[in-house]
């Protein structure tokens, strides 16, 4: 898969049966729909204001929406049917934003091994 944000390959890493696609390059991730959900033990986040942002999706190649996360202020890039790009630590400040647990305590030394910061 490419990646929506600078256009190099990326690579593939799970945690807990959830697959992340990973740019080395730029650092951002991309989630499939309902990804992020299992990742952080929520079953439904509201998704962002349907505001049309530059990058397009990697499935589909339409133009994603862009818009903060929930209640955080973490602006990310949806396909509403394909999943979410999130740009280099956001993904971690996502886990963050929803308080210390030990699921996601655990969750973010994962993502700073692998994804670094």
């Amino acid at each position: 898969m490419r990646c929506p944000s600078c256009k190099q390959d990326m690579l593939a890493v799970e945690f807990k049966d959830v697959e992340v696609d990973y740019c080395p390059s730029c650092g951002g991730c991309w989630l499939d729909r309902g990804e992020l959900e299992l990742l952080i033990g929520n079953t439904a986040i509201p998704f962002p204001a349907k505001t049309k942002g530059r990058r397009l999706c990697p499935h589909c190649r339409k133009k994603m929406y862009t818009g903060p996360l929930s209640t955080t202020e973490i602006e990310v890039d949806v396909c509403p049917q394909h999943g979410l790009w999130l740009d280099q630590g956001e993904l971690q400040a996502v886990i963050q934003s929803g308080g210390p647990t030990a699921e996601t305590s655990t969750l973010a030394a994962y993502c700073k091994e692998v994804f670094g910061k």
